[in-house]
């Protein structure tokens, strides 16, 4: 970005930690991104498979601005890179992390930004076109997938079914929109004042969560569960 000597991979890392941040409740959050290893201009052509995986640590504390962040997120992100060459597996020996089969030792979400442009070949009598290919299959709790296309920029999220349910992520999806439409507007607002809900979801929340039923004063809680509980010993208790 030109006001802020940033890319668009650095802008998208800051608001996805920021909202992995507030879903969590922590401002220790560890991403991961491929490294394409291709550090020199040599290795462009070459063939075969260079990609590294990065471990981006990130500290969305609320007391920082969203612009001081990113500047951090910046320095964070040009010193991944220039490290980008040491072996993920050889960082995660070094860490002693416990190792789990189905899990990534050192963190559970995932960035991928890439330069998507649509590919067309043709020669005489052959027509050769990109296709992007489908899987049904999370490598990682959540990843957030950016495309770069001459018309924006599109994102897609990959989630573990086992965890998550559809609408969930969809609701993340407009979490995500709502703290990139705040930045937009406000680029040195406090972390902590960032909102995920649009202003008129917050009231419709604040008006649901403000009504209010009578009940025996004279009786407890405890006692009113407890009566529900032997009237309806059928019904689930708490979802």
């Amino acid at each position: 970005m030109f006001e802020t000597g940033t890319t668009m991979y650095m802008l998208l890392l800051a608001v996805y930690s920021i909202m992995l941040s507030k879903l969590s409740g922590q401002e220790d959050i560890v991403v991961g991104s491929p490294a394409a290893g291709r550090p020199h201009a040599a290795l462009e052509r070459v063939i075969g498979m260079f990609v590294n995986t990065l471990a981006m640590r990130c500290q969305p504390e609320g007391r920082k601005t969203f612009s001081s962040y990113l500047q951090e997120i910046r320095e964070l992100a040009l010193t991944a890179y220039e490290h980008q060459d040491y072996p993920f597996e050889e960082l995660v020996n070094k860490l002693e992390t416990k190792r789990e089969v189905n899990r990534n030792p050192l963190f559970d979400a995932m960035l991928v930004l890439q330069n998507s442009e649509d590919f067309r070949f043709e020669v005489p009598g052959l027509s050769i076109s990109s296709v992007t290919p489908s899987h049904n299959v999370s490598k990682f709790d959540l990843t957030l997938h950016a495309e770069e296309h001459s018309d924006g920029i599109r994102c897609r999220f990959e989630y573990s079914t086992a965890l998550f349910e559809e609408e969930t992520i969809a609701r993340w999806a407009s979490h995500f929109i709502e703290l990139v439409k705040g930045i937009t507007s406000d680029i040195q607002m406090k972390l902590s004042e960032m909102q995920l809900l649009s202003a008129p979801a917050r009231e419709l929340l604040l008006e649901t969560m403000g009504q209010y039923a009578d009940y025996p004063r004279d009786e407890s809680i405890v006692r009113l569960f407890e009566k529900q509980a032997a009237e309806h010993p059928e019904h689930t208790a708490v979802v």
